[in-house]
């Protein structure tokens, strides 16, 4: 969603969405130096992180934290997610949200 607030690299997915032809050569060079290495690197493991309020609002103890990642590494995690569950049999129940 391109009107998503952005993570700690400040990067909107708006801008990689518009740039996606002049991107597509070079994110699959480094998702695939990733693969390869086996290897994440530290600027891709920091989160920017965003105070949610659950009800009410009278201490800190009422917000709930969501970690916002760069945008990049969220495509990368969502890739080999498919990647991985298009090659594995479906096992569970397609209604099994857990366990």
């Amino acid at each position: 969603n391109v009107r998503k607030t952005t993570g700690p690299d400040n990067i909107p997915g708006k801008v990689l969405k518009e740039c996606a032809d002049q991107l597509t050569g070079v994110l699959i060079d480094i998702f695939n130096r990733l693969l390869h290495q086996a290897v994440i690197p530290t600027c891709f493991k920091t989160a920017k992180f965003i105070p949610i309020p659950k009800k009410k609002t009278s201490s800190l103890n009422d917000y709930g934290p969501v970690a916002l990642p760069p945008i990049v590494i969220k495509w990368f995690e969502r890739l080999v997610k498919d990647h991985i569950t298009s090659r594995i049999p479906l096992i569970f129940d397609p209604c099994q949200f857990a366990y």
